[in-house]
């Protein structure tokens, strides 16, 4: 019986990002499920 190769996992959870501009900074939320952000706070 041929071996299988092991699926590559991609990590579930939430993930923060940040977006510097020369004023402000941005801050999202993003799913890594659904593959969607969300604007939190501009800093």
């Amino acid at each position: 019986m041929p071996k299988s190769k092991p699926k590559k996992n991609k990590p579930e959870g939430v993930v923060i990002g940040f977006d510097f501009g020369l004023r402000r900074i941005g801050v999202a939320i993003g799913q890594t499920i659904t593959q969607t952000a969300s604007p939190e706070a501009i800093v």
